[in-house]
């Protein structure tokens, strides 16, 4: 799937065309526990305040 200029990708469903919006985190290698979960803390509020939907990919 390629992005439009914005940035977002679409794709066709039964209602029409539906678009979305691809944010990657991506997490430094050297890393813990604690540092991975306040970053997780606080890109679920933020997904809380746009009504987003996260993909926890690990």
């Amino acid at each position: 799937m390629i992005a439009n200029l914005n940035g977002s990708y679409a794709f066709d469903t039964l209602d029409g065309i539906e678009e979305i919006n691809l944010i990657e985190i991506d997490l430094p290698v050297r890393t813990n526990k604690e540092i991975e979960d306040t970053i997780l803390q606080i890109t679920n509020e933020i997904a809380k305040e746009y009504n987003w939907i996260i993909d926890l990919r690990e």
